[in-house]
């Protein structure tokens, strides 16, 4: 990657960290000492609980050192990981999802 920047926690993104997560049995304190302290925690639904840990990287594209081509199709390139993680009132965890996003942005302006 040209110019690369990221954010987050790039704990989600190791594969190994999730092999002794199980549904029904796992705590918040489990993923807690898996993963730290999350981004988000959503209480809104009065019988969960969600937290939500995010890892995004952007980069350059490399057409942007193209000359002039670069000016109308360069632009960044975005990757977005996610991991939620819904605990029930007794702080068990009930499910688990992952995501990833690719995303493309270029260089002009709406």
């Amino acid at each position: 990657m040209v110019g690369a920047n990221s954010v987050g926690n790039s704990e989600i993104k190791q594969i190994s960290k999730y092999r002794n997560i199980k549904e029904g049995v796992s705590t918040k304190n489990d993923i807690y000492n898996e993963f730290g302290q999350p981004s988000d925690i959503d209480y809104s639904n009065p019988s969960e609980i969600k937290w939500t840990y995010y890892y995004s990287t952007q980069s350059f594209s490399l057409k942007n050192w193209i000359p002039i081509y670069g000016i109308f199709n360069g632009g960044t390139n975005h990757n977005v990981s996610m991991a939620e993680f819904i605990f029930d009132k007794e702080i068990i965890l009930l499910r688990l999802d992952t995501s990833e996003k690719k995303l493309k942005h270029n260089g002009t302006r709406q």
